[in-house]
Parts: C-alpha cells; structure tokens; sequence
C-alpha cells in the first residue's frame, strides 16, 4: 500500500505541475489550452523525425560517447528548433505574447512528464531524480518556445539558431553524461542550472513593444 501511493503522489506531481501552469496561464492571461495542443503536435513530428535519423544514422564512430551524444543534439538540435519553428510560421501565426508561448511550451514538455507518470504509476520504479530531470526539461521547453517566437516578432531568423544551439547543447550533454555515467546526480545538477539560467531567460528577454502595446 505504501508504494502504491507513492506511486499515485508521483503521478499527481508528473501530471500537477505542469496543469498547474496550464492553469494559471488560462485562467490569468486567458490563454486557451488548446494552444497547447500547438506543442503537442511539434513535439510529436519532431520526434518522429528524430527517431527516423536515429536509425538512418550509424556506425562504429557513433557508438563512442562523445560522437554518439554530438550526432544526438545535431540532430534533436535541428529538428526541435525547426519544429517549433514551423508550427509558429503555419500553424499558431498569430501567437505573439510570452503567455501564449509558454502555453506551446508546456504542450511541447508534457508528454515525457505523461508517459513517466503512468510507467511508474503501473510498472512501479519511482526515482524521484529522474521526475527532477523532467520537471527542469519542462522549463527548457518554455524558454526555447519563447526564444523561438521572437524570431517572429523581432523578424530576426538568428532566434531560432539561438533556440537551437540551445536545445542541441542541452540533450547531447545530456546523451553523454548518461553514456558516461550510471550516477543520475551529474544529470540533475546540469538540468536543474539550466532551469535556473532559462528562468532568467524568461525573465530577462522582453518581448518588443508593438502598436504602443505593453510588454506582455
């Protein structure tokens, strides 16, 4: 009894966190969450896309740490920056607030935090670090998807190559210390600095004032 419900806490914290934001982004800003939806679909082409030149992509050059995790976040990098890229160009146009970018990151981040919280909830396993890991990967998302917009609203393509360099510098660290390393204490210090540096991101890059309109 006592796993199962540590199972169902780490679940409702998975799950919580990022309803949680969902939440006060629609109910303060009223930001609709099928925006949302917005993320969940770049999120998913470009997974597909990176599961695709996954397997495209070998040989025993790839198999060392450093040139596996490098040919990882060339290729996540590119995909997830060009993802969101696309999805602001056709699909949310008239995306132009902090708040509605943050409403597309947290659909982008969700569905590893999804598939976490239901695995441990049946198979069992809670290792509260990893769920750290993703919580941290989650505010990534929601600066790169306001890094990305700006692109847009400063028309300056320089944002998306920012975003990602970004991405790619954070998953290909990642690759490698994972490769390198059985010890999830590296990992967590490297994501929760870089939730830490992205916070400051949010907080630092302000969007440009249009039509006299205020900063969101």
């Amino acid at each position: 009894m006592p796993q199962l419900l540590i199972r169902i806490i780490y679940l409702v914290v998975a799950l919580g966190v990022p309803y949680a934001m969902a939440n006060r982004l629609h109910r303060i800003h009223q930001i609709p969450y099928a925006l949302a939806a917005v993320g969940l679909l770049t999120a998913s082409g470009a997974f597909i896309i990176q599961s695709i030149l996954t397997l495209l992509v070998d040989g025993p050059l790839l198999d060392t740490p450093f040139f596996g995790a490098l040919m990882l976040a060339l290729i996540i990098g590119f995909t997830d920056g060009l993802a969101r890229f696309v999805g602001y160009y056709a699909i949310a146009r008239s995306t132009v607030s902090r708040p509605q970018a943050l409403m597309i990151g947290l659909g982008h981040g969700i569905p590893l935090l999804i598939y976490q919280g239901i695995t441990v909830l049946v198979a069992g396993g809670v290792v509260w670090a990893e769920l750290g890991i993703l919580l941290a990967q989650l505010v990534v998302h929601l600066v790169v998807s306001w890094v990305v917009l700006q692109t847009f609203l400063r028309n300056e393509i320089a944002w998306t190559f920012w975003a990602i360099a970004g991405v790619g510098l954070a998953f290909g660290t990642d690759a490698y210390v994972a490769n390198t390393s059985s010890n999830l204490t590296p990992l967590v210090v490297w994501w929760g600095v870089l939730a830490l540096v992205g916070l400051g991101l949010l907080s630092r890059i302000q969007p440009p004032l249009i039509d006299g309109d205020e900063r969101a």
